[in-house]
């Protein structure tokens, strides 16, 4: 039965469309602001819209794509490693690293250690160390016949790399103010354009459609569902870690904050993959729930970098995990009563108590004030809400959760 999404000549045409080509067209929009952002006057306009596309500043929207992209990355990266080609290592490799890098940009961490000696001493041993394991992985990718895939990694790395050489002399060269906006869109537009070329090197020409349907199609698990929520578990506790660093050590200022990370990436993993299972779907009931998943979770990972540290004339901080108030919360209520009324037996009344709760919890630790209580409860919905809302088909069961076939963690038959 052809469903009437695939009926729609319009939304075939839209869903067959590269995947690089739309991620192309936004960075040239945020580009275009980064380079005007300098030499607009309007208050309004610089500053409730031009300031959260603008590349060249810190946790606003312009540097939740640019993280997001490399995150992006390195979850297609840990996709391939799901083949049957015998290459899982190094794509293992450059999904780490590729995940390490998304932390540095929304975390400003390389901009911090370079501002001592000692910092910059460490910071060039973990480049090396870094440099090391990605040619190791091109290298094996090559000797694999993935050559293609080897020689846009590695020509996006080096445009990446050449932030380096921006960064240089952004801080020695005096530039006058009619090419302030035109530097940093070029120093933005490189690192971009790196990230984009590794993005064509895992997808191809693939549109979101075809895309979907080869992440459905790989059958070799990679993990198990309860190692997934091992390796989520433990990711969590590395961002409590961090958490009490950014609080006790970290003067965030203007910079980014590492501690928003883990919001980041839970949110934009759930949002991809009730994205994956509505374009599988096709239509119907369960393709409009995971789409307004999909939205939902988005909408989280963007305002979380508003996280903690709003500004003072935006309304954006207010999607985020927390805000004041936190409105995508409140949404979670109605959501939830969707989720149960179109998918019988997705939730059970349990679940949603638990998320309630979790909402609960936000809110005291938002009114205690206490900022380590703050990342530490938002954390800690961030990892249950993974747990009760990853995409799973029929009851989640306690004895046995597995996972839904065609999501990112399936290991079932498509």
């Amino acid at each position: 039965m052809v469903s009437k999404l695939e009926r729609s000549k319009l939304a075939r045409s839209f869903l067959d469309v590269p995947i690089w080509v739309w991620l192309l067209l936004f960075n040239l929009f945020l580009l275009l602001n980064t380079a005007i952002y300098p030499y607009v006057r309007n208050e309004f306009v610089k500053w409730i819209i031009v300031n959260h596309f603008n590349l060249a500043g810190e946790m606003a929207i312009g540097a939740w794509w640019a993280g997001a992209l490399l995150l992006l990355v390195a979850l297609l990266a840990v996709n391939e490693a799901t083949g049957d080609d015998g290459t899982s290592y190094p794509w293992l490799i450059l999904g780490v690293l590729f995940a390490l890098l998304s932390f540095d940009e929304i975390g400003s961490l390389h901009e911090r250690l370079s501002m001592s000696e000692e910092g910059a001493t460490v910071l060039l041993v973990l480049g090396a160390i870094g440099s090391v394991a990605f040619l190791f992985a091109c290298q094996q990718l090559w000797l694999r016949d993935r050559r293609r895939v080897a020689v846009w990694l590695f020509a996006g790395m080096a445009l990446m790399g050449s932030a380096v050489v921006h960064e240089y002399f952004e801080h020695r060269v005096n530039w006058p103010y009619a090419l302030q906006g035109l530097r940093a869109a070029f120093e933005e537009g490189s690192e971009l354009t790196g990230t984009l070329f590794c993005v064509i090197a895992l997808t191809g020409n693939r549109g979101l459609r075809e895309l979907a349907e080869r992440v459905k199609a790989q059958r070799k698990a990679l993990i198990s569902w309860r190692q997934l929520i091992m390796a989520a578990g433990a990711v969590f506790a590395l961002h409590l870690l961090t958490s009490v660093w950014v609080v006790r050590y970290v003067e965030l200022e203007l910079r980014g904050n590492p501690a928003v990370w883990y919001f980041v990436a839970v949110f934009l993993l759930l949002s991809l993959a009730h994205l994956q299972q509505a374009l599988v779907a096709g239509s119907g009931s369960r393709a409009t729930l995971n789409l307004i998943l999909a939205a939902y979770f988005l909408a989280l990972s963007v305002g979380s970098v508003y996280f903690i540290m709003p500004r003072f004339n935006s309304k954006f901080h207010e999607l985020g995990v927390l805000g004041e108030p936190p409105i995508l919360l409140l949404l979670q209520a109605p959501l939830l009563t969707l989720v149960i009324y179109l998918r019988s037996g997705r939730l059970g009344p349990q679940q949603a108590v638990i998320l309630g709760g979790m909402i609960l919890l936000l809110w005291a630790c938002r009114m205690v004030g206490e900022p380590l209580a703050d990342y530490a409860s938002a954390g800690l919905f961030a990892f249950v809400t993974f747990l009760l809302l990853w995409p799973i088909r029929g009851r989640v069961a306690a004895s046995r959760i597995q996972p839904a076939r065609g999501s990112l963690a399936s290991h079932s038959e498509g």
